[in-house]
């Protein structure tokens, strides 16, 4: 039996930064897409995106985002 391992995800992709990106960074860039992207934009808006860069911005801005920046540099 074979398991698909979905690809691992880059939260600094999703938000347009480059890895190691500072806090104020993450958020400015988060708040610039989330305008963008937002369900309620006519036109651009889209509930998969926001929720993939809502998700990213999540992990990026907690204290989970050692373990995740561990993880991604493997």
């Amino acid at each position: 039996m074979k398991t698909h391992i979905p690809p691992f995800p880059d939260y600094y992709e999703a938000l347009d930064l480059p890895f190691g990106a500072t806090t104020e960074d993450i958020r400015s860039n988060f708040r610039r897409i989330a305008k963008i992207f937002h369900p309620d934009v006519p036109g651009t808006g889209s509930a998969s995106k926001f929720l993939t860069i809502l998700n990213a911005y999540k992990i990026l801005s907690s204290t989970k985002r050692k373990a995740y920046d561990e993880s991604f540099r493997k």
